[in-house]
């Protein structure tokens, strides 16, 4: 079985009322979620929240895919990473004062995780649905790599639970 822990996040910079803040609260109830929540957008705080649900899907037997929904303040397109960079530069102070300028998020893990859903799959069910959506293989893109590298992160740890890097 697979546990699906799904986040989103409160207000930032100009985003006063994040959109993924009312996704993740709708998704608590939703019987496939394991666990859904909004999480602030601060380096502290979202370590804070997530560094026990790593360590807990390190050793657990099941799988465990984390879905961090992010918001990208001017864009209407969805936008699906599939990479995701252990590097923050925050163009903006985060919700703590903090900006973070080529930081190291996780300590002794990969430059890199690319996630293993199926974007292309879900990328072709949301066009088909009349959705507006794009893959995105570089979150470093100089529009979206700024808070959105650490929070929109979609990461998914392998069949031994550890995070799975992507290639070069």
């Amino acid at each position: 079985m697979v546990k699906l822990i799904v986040t989103g996040f409160g207000k930032f910079g100009p985003v006063l009322i994040n959109p993924t803040t009312k996704l993740a609260t709708q998704l608590k109830d939703d019987p496939i979620v394991h666990t859904s929540f909004v999480l602030e957008v601060s380096a502290q705080g979202v370590r804070a929240a997530l560094e026990p649900l790593w360590a807990e899907a390190k050793d657990d037997d099941e799988t465990t895919v984390f879905v961090h929904l992010g918001v990208h303040d001017g864009t209407k397109t969805i936008l699906l990473e599939q990479v995701g960079y252990n590097i923050a530069n925050f163009r903006m102070p985060d919700e703590q004062g903090w900006v973070a300028q080529n930081e190291v998020i996780v300590a002794d893990q990969p430059d890199s995780i690319r996630t293993h859903l199926p974007l292309e799959t879900y990328h072709a069910a949301l066009k088909a649905e009349g959705l507006q959506v794009e893959l995105s293989t570089d979150p470093e893109d100089e529009q979206l790599h700024s808070i959105k590298t650490l929070l929109g992160l979609l990461s998914t740890l392998d069949d031994a639970n550890t995070p799975v890097a992507a290639h070069p």
